[in-house]
C-alpha cells in the first residue's frame, strides 16, 4: 500500500461506524445510508491527496457525509407500486425535520453540528468561528424550542463536553 492509502485507512476509514450511524439517522434505512456512506468514501478518498494533515478528519468526513445525503435526497424517487398503494418515502420524522428547519439559523447551525452529526463542542466552536459557551447556550436554547415544538416532554440526547 502506498504511503496516502495508509494515511487514508489510519485517518478516515477508523470513522466508518460514526459516519454509518449518522447517515442512518438522517436518512431512517440502514441499506440507503451505506449507500450514502460508500459514496462519501469515496468521495473522501478522491478528495484526500488535498486533505490537511492535522485537522480533524472526522469533521472533514461529516461535512463530505452531509453533501452526499443532501445529493441522495434530491436524487431519490419514489415509484408507487400501484396507484392504490403509493409506497411512502423513508425519510427522517418530517416534524423532527421541520422543527429543525424552523430554529434560527444561529440554533440549526449548531443542532446539525452536535446534534446530527456529533461533533464535540470545541470543533463546532472552532467551525462557526464562537465562543463554546456559545455554542453550548445556543444548543441549549434550540433544545428547548425543539421539545416545545415537538411536544416531547424528556430532554433531547444531551451529550456531555467531550473533549472540550
Amino acid at each position: 500500500m502506498d504511503s496516502l492509502a495508509l494515511r487514508f485507512t489510519a485517518e478516515a476509514l477508523c470513522h466508518q461506524t460514526d459516519l454509518l450511524r449518522a447517515a442512518i439517522r438522517q436518512l431512517g434505512a440502514r441499506d440507503r445510508a451505506e449507500d450514502v456512506l460508500q459514496d462519501t468514501l469515496l468521495v473522501a478518498w478522491r478528495k484526500f491527496p488535498a486533505y490537511q494533515p492535522g485537522t480533524n478528519c472526522r469533521a472533514w468526513l461529516f461535512q463530505i457525509l452531509r453533501f452526499c445525503v443532501q445529493r441522495h435526497r434530491q436524487r431519490t424517487v419514489t415509484v408507487p407500486l400501484s396507484d392504490q398503494h403509493p409506497v411512502p418515502p423513508v425519510l427522517p420524522p418530517v416534524d423532527l425535520t421541520r422543527a429543525i428547519a424552523a430554529l434560527p439559523v444561529s440554533y440549526r447551525q449548531v443542532v446539525e453540528l452536535a446534534d446530527l452529526e456529533e461533533w464535540a463542542y470545541r470543533d463546532v466552536a472552532r467551525r462557526l468561528r464562537i465562543p463554546i459557551g456559545t455554542v453550548m447556550s445556543r444548543l441549549h436554547r434550540a433544545r428547548i424550542q425543539l421539545r416545545s415544538e415537538l411536544s416531547i416532554g424528556r430532554p433531547l440526547a444531551c451529550r456531555r463536553l467531550a473533549g472540550g
